[in-house]
């Protein structure tokens, strides 16, 4: 599980909905939280303190404190910092490197609809490109400090980056004593047009339904399977419905859920966050928290292969 989180705060509401949700599954997964301003600046090289740190870190600390309280088994630290960075988004991908962080929280854009995500600049290009998994607060979440996390949402398809994201879920289930909804969203079969040639005939289109039918009936099978196979004490169950993936997910996140978690891209850059367009949609979409969980399976199968390399470069 997570063991520290970082949280991107900028002063404003937004960055209150990210310390909200920072702190909140800071709580479940018992890790240190660091809520850090990262203000650019060509006068300062990367990661030294502001001109007046201790007034800018004081004022995000008050702030902070005064939307949400403290949090009794969280160990939260406030820092500012000044980066010779081009941006914010660079300044805390290199703090993330540097603190060792595996999750940061941000928050929406503040033009955004209230209890709607939708993902600013500073959060897209790190979740283009982020070194840890990230977590989006949609604007408003601020007022839902109190809300625990009961229900928890995963796109799951069976693919390698599903399980990914399905075994964060899990244990942050696990942890919250939330129950976990496995959302498959099977795609419309693609038919072709029919057309006539002699002696061949036409499809008829009526194969169309049973085409939809098999693959939603294969793909429950396959969700239902995974959800037998949950650790012990973890309540699931498998919902499957077919449409387009981004637009089905976003429905069910506006279903009661407290968090939906996803994967990342598949082919994305070792050890890097990287949206696909399921994910970017729904950081554009979602009613809830979202989760992009990168995939550390690939980090071990890189792992492995540059050992087997040196090893043979030693022989």
């Amino acid at each position: 599980m997570y063991r520290r989180i970082i949280v991107g705060y900028d002063g404003r509401d937004t960055g209150r909905d990210a310390a909200t949700l920072g702190l909140k599954l800071a709580e479940i997964s018992g890790a240190d939280l660091l809520v850090a301003t990262v203000v650019p600046s060509r006068r300062h090289g990367v990661g030294e303190p502001l001109a007046e740190p201790d007034g800018v870190a004081v004022d995000a600390q008050d702030q902070v404190v005064g939307a949400i309280g403290e949090l009794s088994s969280a160990t939260v630290e406030i820092r500012a910092l000044a980066t010779s960075a081009a941006s914010p988004a660079a300044g805390l991908d290199r703090l993330v490197d540097e603190e060792g962080a595996d999750l940061l929280v941000l928050g929406s854009a503040s033009h955004g609809r209230l209890g709607r995500l939708l993902i600013g600049s500073t959060a897209e290009r790190l979740l283009q490109g982020g070194s840890c998994a990230v977590a989006l607060a949609p604007l408003g979440y601020r007022g839902e400090e109190q809300r625990s996390l009961e229900a928890i949402g995963v796109g799951y398809d069976g693919s390698g980056e599903a399980e990914d994201a399905l075994r964060a879920a899990e244990s942050l289930a696990t942890r919250a004593g939330a129950s976990l909804r496995l959302i498959t969203v099977t795609e419309l079969p693609w038919m072709p047009v029919a057309i006539p040639a002699p002696g061949l005939g036409v499809s008829p289109v009526s194969n169309y339904d049973d085409l939809a039918r098999k693959a939603t009936e294969g793909a429950r099978a396959r969700t239902e399977g995974r959800v037998a196979q949950l650790a012990r004490g973890v309540r699931g169950e498998a919902f499957t419905v077919l449409g387009d993936p981004a637009e089905e997910l976003a429905r069910e996140s506006r279903a009661g859920l407290d968090l939906l978690v996803c994967g990342s891209r598949g082919y994305g850059p070792w050890k890097r966050v990287l949206l696909g367009g399921v994910s970017i949609a729904l950081a554009r979409t979602a009613a809830c928290p979202l989760l992009v969980v990168p995939r550390p399976a690939v980090r071990t199968r890189v792992g492995h292969a540059l050992a087997g390399a040196v090893a043979v470069i030693d022989q």
